[in-house]
């Protein structure tokens, strides 16, 4: 399989490799000084909550809401993506 082959199965499945210096315990690294990951989850886009990407982390509406009342949020629709990474970072982006 080729460099670009192996890039696209990894865009599909939703997988980035991760320098070895950042890995924590999740065994051992596919090619040597990189491991896959999970690219991070939207959690909402265009305003609506995606429901099974909260089910996937193990997350609620209400743990949701206090994340974004947290960062002053106040309207789930006034936000145009939220996703959370494998590390657990929240990240939001407002609509404008």
């Amino acid at each position: 399989m080729n460099a670009w082959a192996v890039v696209f199965v990894m865009l599909v499945l939703g997988y980035a490799s991760v320098p070895e210096a950042e890995q924590n315990v999740m065994g051992k690294p596919p090619v040597a000084g990189f491991r896959l990951v999970r690219l991070p989850l939207p959690l909402i886009l265009h305003g609506e909550v995606r429901e099974a990407e909260l089910r996937e982390i193990g997350q609620t509406r209400f743990w949701l809401k206090n994340q974004l009342q947290v960062r002053g949020i106040k309207d789930i629709r006034t936000v145009y993506m939220a996703t959370i990474d494998y590390r657990g970072r929240f990240f939001t982006l407002l609509n404008h």
